[in-house]
């Protein structure tokens, strides 16, 4: 898809464990880490280890975007063990998937584990159940601002929106972009 969209040959698509990412060209002037992305690493070195290698390949001004869920403590105790519907839709086949969502926290740890359960319905009555179960490790704001200093980046702005709406711990995100000295 990118090699038929305008100026797609500019963009740079990598895919690797982003504990050991090691880019040969060292110029971006952006990159970003989206949709809790640096959450899937349960290990906060990791996570530090992820900052530091996105800041690497940055050219002096490039910009890091992170984007992580904020994490709200009223809502987290409140569906703790709790299986809620998250979802459903019907596909174009007809197949009605319900899905379900089960959260546990871990406050020391920080940690949310998620199990996600699909319910397909069929047409023609058949149900398949798919788990899809995941560790999230959730930061507060103050502890990812450290990382990305801790990774030599400048904390530039913190947004609880893609809408720029300032950073007050109301919000469902925990937006920050930081610039390469």
């Amino acid at each position: 898809k990118l090699a038929s969209i305008a100026q797609g040959d500019q963009v740079t698509l990598v895919e690797a464990d982003l504990r050991a990412l090691a880019l040969a060209a060292q110029d971006f002037a952006f990159a970003f880490c989206t949709s809790n992305t640096l959450m899937h690493l349960t290990d906060p070195a990791d996570q530090r280890r992820v900052l530091e290698r996105a800041a690497a390949p940055l050219r002096p001004g490039g910009l890091l975007l992170i984007e992580l869920f904020h994490p709200d403590v009223a809502r987290l105790v409140a569906v703790h063990g709790l299986t809620e519907l998250a979802d459903q839709w019907t596909r174009a086949d007809g197949t009605e998937v319900i899905k379900w969502s089960v959260r546990t926290t871990d406050w020391a740890e920080q940690l949310q584990d998620t199990l996600f359960i699909y319910e397909e319905i069929a047409p023609d009555g058949t149900v398949r159940h798919t788990r899809c179960p995941f560790t999230l490790r959730f930061l507060w704001r103050n502890e990812a601002e450290l990382m990305l200093r801790a990774a030599g980046l400048r904390v530039e702005g913190v947004w609880s929106d893609f809408e720029g709406t300032p950073y007050d711990g109301q919000g469902e995100h925990l937006i920050l972009l930081a610039t390469k000295p």
